[in-house]
């Protein structure tokens, strides 16, 4: 967990000539957070199927197991793109007793037969790795 507080982060890179570059950047945590994991090869849950439908404005995900409620709740860890096109998601919600996520998009931006993708980003399971998720195209009905 990182604590509120400020914090450097240094990246130091070598060439094999052993010539380095450095960078550095300052961070500040004005709310504690858990640091998840990244965990892919033991990540057993992952995106099961996917749907979008135009007349709601919505795309429905399904995992199988479980995800962070509060992770699978950011809109902010989804990406949408609708026909090549990014699209924001204006909430996502998340029902823990399917594994199921809803996201809603703006009305009016799907239509029959659109083509739709799903990326997610800082996406985790319940136990904290992280999962990087992504749709095939999906037609939209």
């Amino acid at each position: 967990m990182l604590l509120n507080g400020s914090y450097n982060l240094i990246a130091i890179a070598y060439d094999k000539a052993l010539n380095s570059t450095r960078a550095q950047i300052m961070v500040t945590v004005r709310k504690s957070v858990s640091i998840a994991r990244s965990d892919a090869a033991s990540a057993a849950v992952r995106l099961s199927s996917a749907s979008a439908n135009a007349a709601a404005a919505s795309i429905q995900l399904r995992f199988i197991g479980a995800l962070d409620a509060d992770a699978a709740s950011d809109p902010a860890n989804y990406v949408v793109t609708v026909n090549g096109q990014a699209i924001i998601v204006e909430s996502a919600g998340y029902n823990a007793s399917n594994n199921s996520v809803s996201l809603s998009l703006p009305s009016g931006s799907l239509h029959s037969g659109d083509q739709v993708s799903v990326q997610t980003s800082g996406l985790a399971d319940a136990q904290g790795v992280l999962i990087h998720a992504q749709s095939g195209a999906l037609t939209v009905r």
